[in-house]
Formats: structure tokens, sequence, C-alpha cells
């Protein structure tokens, strides 16, 4: 049922990549489940160009198609008429799309890897970001082995959600030095569900305190890991 939420308060496990702070939402029950809405497939044919200042490379992904690199761009020419085109030597097939599993996509059989026996490829996924535009981000993670994230607007997933706090703290359980603070919201918050989007890490929650009215009614738990590397493996909290 539609409550009024004031304030939250949010406890879990420490560690490295961990989030320490997350932003609160509230929205309608109508409001579909982020894996839902995060379809990586329904974006395919889009085409993003992302600059690497450091390496002055620009990449050009195709979601659902490919993903290439261009080693000699620069910041006004990592577009649609600056990339360099296919068979010259500035020009490197990262990897063509082979399937998508759990919400990722796979590139494979890219140019082939002077530093490591075997070919360029790379893995696209999704995450979901609090502010900004609909992008790509990419990486080397390993010699010839590249890490792609679509990063998609919170707004695009809760159309009709309102934001009830920013920055909430997480506190981490049996740590006195990092104890949960309860956060009020900033304005008028109603909603049947509420969301809780990591920042700048990974989502470790053990518990969640809600301060509503009425009386908070809980029907459902669930959790939608934006990002892949969120879901945790046996017991979190012990």
């Amino acid at each position: 049922r539609t409550q009024l939420l004031q304030g939250i308060w949010l406890a879990g496990q420490g560690g490295p990549g961990i989030a320490t702070h997350a932003d609160v939402f509230t929205s309608p029950s109508i409001q579909q489940d982020v894996s839902a809405v995060v379809d990586l497939d329904s974006y395919n044919g889009q085409i993003f160009y992302i600059y690497n200042a450091s390496t002055q490379y620009c990449y050009r992904v195709t979601i659902g198609q490919l993903i290439e690199e261009d080693r000699q761009s620069s910041a006004s020419a990592c577009d649609a008429l600056g990339f360099t085109s296919t068979g010259t030597s500035y020009y490197y097939l990262i990897g063509s799309y082979t399937s998508t599993t759990n919400n990722e996509q796979s590139f494979e059989n890219g140019v082939t890897c002077d530093r490591v026996a075997g070919q360029r490829h790379a893995r696209l996924s999704t995450a979901i970001r609090t502010d900004g535009a609909l992008e790509v981000t990419i990486r080397e993670v390993r010699p010839c082995s590249y890490e792609a994230i679509l990063h998609v607007p919170l707004s695009d997933i809760l159309q009709h959600g309102t934001l009830c706090a920013e920055d909430v703290p997480i506190g981490v359980l049996q740590d006195p030095f990092q104890v949960p603070a309860t956060r009020a919201c900033f304005q008028e918050s109603r909603g049947s569900t509420v969301w809780v989007v990591a920042k700048y890490g990974r989502l470790r929650l053990c518990e969640v305190e809600l301060f509503t009215e009425p009386l908070p009614t809980v029907t459902q738990v669930s959790f939608d890991y934006g990002a892949s590397g969120n879901g945790s493996v046996g017991a979190v909290c012990g």
C-alpha cells in the first residue's frame, strides 16, 4: 500500500569495492523491476563513441554488433565523422557480438593480440547511474581484454519515482566507527516500493530500517542488481 516514507537507515558489510553510500527513492507499485527495465539487448544497434584522453584512443561501441578502436584520435575527432575506418593501421577490431548471457553481451574474435596468445575480446554489461545521460564506458582490464558498461540513468528506470534522500551512509555491522545514521527524506516521498541504489561501488546490504506513516507493512523484499558483480555468493550477513 502507499505510505509516506519519512526516513531510512542502512547497514551492511564493508570491503574493497563495496559502496559506503546509497540514494533512496520511492515509487508506486506499478513500477517495473530493474532487471525487467534494463534489458541490454533492447539497446542493440545504438552507437557510442568513447574517448580515452590518456591513450588518445577512440572506441566505437555498437551494442549487439561490434566494439572497435581508433588509435589515432582526439577528443574532437572521436565521433562518426572522425573515426578511422577499417583497413588502416590505426583501426583495431576489439570484438564482434557473439551472445548475451545473464544480460551481459560477449564480443569475440578481435584482432590478434601481440601481448598475449589469442585475440582481443570484450564484455558489455549494464549499470544504473543516479545522474547523467545514457553512455558507455570502456577500459582494458587485462592485456587485450576489455570491459564495457552501458550506464543507464536512474530517471529512465524510476519514471514515476521520487527521490527521498541522497548519499545515505551505509553503516558497517559490528563496527563502532561506522554505525548506521538515519537520514530524513528532504521532500514528501510517497509510494509502495522503496529503492536503494548504491553509489560508487557494489551494494552489500544486511539491514534496512524504514520510518513511515502509517507503520510499515512489508509484503515483499527483492534484489535487482543493476551491474554484473553486484550479486553475492553465500551468506553475506552471517
